[in-house]
């Protein structure tokens, strides 16, 4: 079967998507792929949603060969990551988490805003509840803060924050079963047991690896660090470590 392979380290993102007709049931329940949480563009069945600086943009990719523009939906400003989940897509701007629905897939529909300070916030969600991390840092991250936010998204027309987690300097997370992943940047790795999702506790902190984004799937974590790709095997305590892709030193 032909395969389309999407790549972006950038955004630290890997897709493969097949080239197959899916049922709406299909497209509302599957993600094709999987991406870092600091990821600009999402694959949900046959369509590919990219976020820029002010918006969020379709494309329908029934023939990956030559995508073709659908639709450009007018966000806001800042606008930094999108995360797909079920049949919503969890958008992080330096102000705001929006959640969209999608279910008309051509024209994804606002449903909420979640406002919070200014601040660089990836998002990710299971269940319930959306976890957005907020830091502090130069250019479009300019406040001194750095949080984990746990938010109730049981109604998404009004998500509800339930509780402030301080960190050092979080980036990128990941989420899988009752494990979530937060990156603190040059500060290291944290994982958390979220088997209650509102009251998250460390069970993990590697110290010895500059983390930035990752991506878990099948008891395997892929780790985007400032030295390398890692790999990780998290279905024990400690984790693992399998791999190591060392990144080009400038």
């Amino acid at each position: 079967m032909k395969k389309i392979l999407y790549i972006t380290f950038l955004a630290v993102s890997f897709y493969a998507c097949d080239v197959v007709q899916q049922s709406d049931s299909q497209m509302k329940s599957n993600t094709t792929g999987k991406a870092g949480s600091l990821a600009r563009f999402a694959i949900q069945g046959n369509r590919l949603y990219i976020v820029d600086k002010t918006s969020l943009i379709t494309m329908d990719i029934s023939n990956p060969s030559e995508p073709q523009q659908t639709h450009r939906t007018h966000i806001g400003f800042g606008i930094e990551t999108i995360f797909p989940y079920q049949d919503k897509l969890f958008i992080g701007a330096t102000d705001a988490m929006y959640i969209y629905d999608f279910t008309n897939p051509d024209r994804p529909e606002l449903l909420s805003r979640y406002s919070h300070i200014t601040a660089c916030d990836p998002v990710v969600a299971q269940g319930n509840y959306a976890y957005v991390t907020l830091r502090s840092g130069a250019g479009m991250c300019p406040r001194p803060i750095d949080e984990l936010h746990i938010l109730d998204i049981s109604n998404a027309k009004d998500p509800l924050l339930k509780k402030v987690i301080p960190m050092q300097n979080p980036h990128g997370l990941g989420i899988s079963g009752n494990n979530l992943f937060v990156c603190e940047g040059n500060f290291g790795l944290k994982r958390f047991d979220i088997s209650n999702p509102i009251e998250p506790q460390q069970i993990e902190f590697l110290q010895d690896i500059a983390s930035f984004d990752v991506i878990p799937k099948n008891q395997l974590l892929v780790v985007v660090g400032k030295k390398g790709l890692y790999q990780y095997d998290f279905s024990q305590t400690p984790m693992q470590r399998l791999s190591f892709i060392p990144a080009k030193q400038n």
